[in-house]
């Protein structure tokens, strides 16, 4: 029998710690060297992003041998040039349609005064801090070192990484760091600021929205769920209000016309859907199933239709809206994290070394960007850097 929104509740013969707990799972003595146990959780986590983005790159490689020149209708190249025309001219009516409400990252670029492909760099920035982020909030939420640098290794291998590295003029990262920053930071200054700025990266960040809320309301709700929700929604609603009047004014026309094309594409690449959302996290789905399956023994039933709804839901309109498929399944970042924790605080002992042999395991899954019917293999590093002395 379900026991209703209940996130705290704990079965009494489980010993399971409280997934609101401030103390860590466990300590974090998991035979790390003695300098990765020894170093501040900020240093650690430096150092764990550093070398998740490293085996990353080594095992995903980017087609860096089309990088010395730009390659119109490239995925490499394509929202690279219209990035460089967004920051060199933002008010520019020849801007990519999609580009036109994503004006934060040009508009860092400016204060910056980047210019061509030095812009470039903001999305980079946005891995680094990305993969730094999450080995940090990892190390709160399960105190544990080697479980936080596998959680850190399996964001790297998806394509919350894979994409931002590999195809320029890409800042989606700076949009899952606020998703998981709404999930995952203690500090409600650090909630409000990434509602506030993060819908200005990437709308899709509005879309996975509700389940960094149910993310949060898990791992973190030591406060009201409906006060947060409530908080929330006032963060976003100027975004909304504005984008609204935009289009009910015709000051956007753009948007009108960008749904209408997409009724007209979903039903081509809709049946590629699946496998879009498979390559954007490929063995990491085993999470959610495993941890859907701990609460469902918990009785949380309710839980479980929340989250799955929330996730559902955002995936289903980011598909409709974006034919860049596996790109878009990274917005399920929350879940599959806030997945990885409810795992590591039931058997902590037991879940970091698989957990890491899990993120392992996956460098060497094939994966590959599914855009539309397109379908482009992600090569290692070895088989790139023959391509571009060939080239």
């Amino acid at each position: 029998m379900s026991r209703g929104f209940d996130f705290n509740h704990q079965a009494a013969d489980n010993n399971c710690p409280s997934p609101n707990d401030d103390q860590p799972a466990i300590a974090s003595k998991q035979a790390l060297p003695a300098w990765a146990e020894d170093a501040s959780p900020n240093v650690f986590a430096l150092i764990a992003a550093a070398l998740a983005l490293t085996l990353s790159l080594i095992a995903f490689a980017p087609h860096f041998w089309l990088w010395h020149q730009p390659v119109e209708g490239s995925f490499e190249w394509t929202r690279g040039l219209a990035f460089e025309e967004q920051v060199a001219n933002p008010s520019s009516p020849t801007i990519e349609p999609a580009l036109q409400w994503r004006c934060l990252p040009a508009a860092i670029a400016r204060v910056l005064k980047m210019k061509g492909h030095s812009a470039f760099l903001i999305g980079w920035l946005g891995v680094i801090s990305l993969l730094t982020g999450i080995a940090r909030w990892m190390i709160d939420h399960t105190g544990n070192r080697m479980a936080a640098f596998a959680a850190t290794l399996l964001v790297a291998e998806s394509s919350a990484v894979i994409v931002p590295t590999g195809w320029l003029g890409i800042n989606d990262a700076w949009a899952w760091l606020g998703l998981a920053a709404v999930a995952f930071s203690r500090r409600q200054l650090v909630f409000a600021t990434a509602l506030l700025l993060c819908p200005w990266v990437d709308e899709r960040f509005l879309l996975a929205l509700p389940l960094a809320l149910w993310a949060r309301q898990i791992l973190v709700g030591r406060k009201p769920f409906l006060g947060q929700l409530s908080f929330a929604g006032a963060c976003v609603t100027p975004y909304l209000l504005l984008r609204i009047w935009a289009a009910w004014s015709g000051t956007d026309a753009t948007s009108g016309v960008f749904i209408r094309k997409c009724l007209d594409d979903f039903g081509h690449y809709a049946p590629c859907a699946p496998l879009g959302w498979w390559m954007g996290w490929r063995l990491a789905w085993l999470l959610p199933l495993w941890s859907g399956w701990l609460l469902w023994q918990d009785g949380k039933t309710s839980s479980i239709t929340l989250g799955l709804g929330a996730a559902a839901t955002g995936l289903a309109l980011a598909t409709f809206l974006a034919a860049d498929l596996s790109r878009s399944a990274a917005m399920l970042l929350p879940g599959i994290l806030a997945s990885f924790v409810l795992i590591t605080k039931r058997n902590p002992s037991l879940f970091a070394g698989h957990s890491l042999a899990l993120a392992v395991t996956n460098l060497f899954v094939p994966a590959a960007h599914v855009v539309s019917v397109k379908i482009a293999l992600i090569s290692c590093l070895p088989l790139e850097w023959w391509r571009w002395i060939h080239s």
